[in-house]
């Protein structure tokens, strides 16, 4: 599966794609935290919440318009 996660002013948009579907989609707030553990557990719960395995993640793609928190997330996905 793909993570694909849009970073905006307003909200990060994580969204799910199994090869054919986008079937998942979650909003983070883009002001959450600066802090990439945060967003980790954020999207860890919403993966729990909708029995999603991080492990069937195979690719992530990331696009973003707020240079201060693409690092944030790059470090996430990696603690993925």
């Amino acid at each position: 599966m793909l993570l694909a996660i849009d970073i905006g002013n307003s909200d990060a948009v994580f969204g799910i794609n199994d090869g054919q579907n986008w079937f998942h989609q979650f909003r983070i707030e883009s002001a959450f935290s600066r802090l990439s553990s945060d967003y980790d557990a954020r999207l860890r719960m919403m993966f729990l919440e909708h029995n999603l395995k991080i492990s069937d993640i195979k690719k992530v793609v990331i696009s973003s318009v707020v240079p201060q928190l693409t690092p944030v997330i790059i470090e996430m996905t990696k603690n993925l």
